[in-house]
């Protein structure tokens, strides 16, 4: 399902299985079924294209777009967690930002340390 392969997706760096073919089959059924995804498998599998440094456009803009509507789902710490990982990326997206960080500005109580 594809739950199960952004869960992968986000535990095959830390298994040190790198596997693009893997990736990127994940990445067509994923793109086919996001709607199927809650935002904690939109983080996991973003997180995972960033840790696996795979930079699939297209799929990143489309996770960030269901990030930014659903980010009131989401805690101020995946929030950020998906900021840096996506800034990581490297993909020009001024508006995505600008609402992503207006957001944890608003929400910056609810930062711990750890979060940082």
């Amino acid at each position: 399902s594809p739950r199960d392969l952004a869960v992968l997706m986000a535990s095959m760096p830390k298994a040190k299985m790198i596997s693009r073919t893997v990736i990127r089959n994940a990445i067509k059924v994923m793109s086919a079924k996001v709607s199927d995804l809650n935002v904690l498998d939109v983080c996991a599998a973003m997180v995972g294209c960033c840790e696996l440094n795979y930079r699939d456009e297209r799929f990143l803009r489309l996770l960030a777009s269901i990030v930014r509507s659903r980010m009131n789902e989401m805690t101020a710490a995946w929030l950020a967690t998906v900021l840096a990982n996506y800034s990581q990326m490297r993909i020009e997206h001024p508006a995505w930002f600008d609402a992503i960080l207006f957001e944890l500005f608003q929400r910056q109580s609810e930062l711990r340390e750890k979060d940082a």
